[in-house]
């Protein structure tokens, strides 16, 4: 009798330390999928942010050009200085409704004038920004007709970092050629984009 109590007691032992393993093993594996999940979903809201910063200063960036307001027509000529200060900030009322939806993350934006001085040089280089003079260029439309223009280069960069996700940071650097028709009028062609 006292033996088949022992057999219970130790089947009862060993069933014990067998379902803590299992229980310890499952909530080691819903841990990790739960860290994987929340990895995924931080580097989408981070990628999401930076998307939509991208389009709302892309859309402020074009009406300032075609207004006239960013560039004087000066800076579409050969000889045109290279700009000291070629950083424009993206006003903080372009990105406030932006922020106010996304309160985790420190949104940026910048317009980068290609023509810069060389004191920006090295700040350039950082960000591997190239350069870029101004320059002529002829364009065919679909009547194959060709229009010369004055261009410059720019570049639009956005930049998202969550503070709480290990400071992930998520850019988009949009690359645009800006043309010059001879009336006076410009437009906007996007090039490329990048996002890191």
């Amino acid at each position: 009798d006292q033996r088949h109590r022992g057999a219970i007691l130790i089947s009862a032992l060993l069933l014990t330390a067998f379902s803590f393993s299992a229980i310890t093993a499952l909530m080691g594996s819903a841990d990790s999928i739960a860290a994987a999940k929340n990895w995924q979903t931080t580097m989408l809201r981070g990628e999401h942010a930076a998307a939509a910063a991208s389009v709302i200063s892309e859309k402020w960036l074009r009406a300032r050009i075609a207004s006239g307001e960013l560039f004087a027509q000066e800076a579409f000529k050969d000889d045109s200085r290279q700009t000291a200060e070629p950083l424009t900030q993206v006003p903080n009322s372009v990105l406030e409704p932006l922020r106010a939806v996304t309160p985790y993350a420190s949104i940026d934006a910048a317009v980068v004038d290609l023509n810069y001085a060389d004191s920006y040089a090295q700040t350039a280089e950082n960000d591997s920004t190239p350069r870029s003079a101004p320059f002529a260029v002829s364009l065919k439309n679909e009547t194959g007709e060709i229009t010369d223009y004055r261009a410059k280069l720019i570049q639009l960069k956005t930049t998202v970092t969550l503070p709480g996700a290990r400071n992930a940071v998520f850019s988009r650097t949009e690359t645009f050629l800006v043309l010059k028709s001879g009336d006076g009028s410009l437009r906007t062609i996007r090039l490329y984009s990048k996002r890191r």
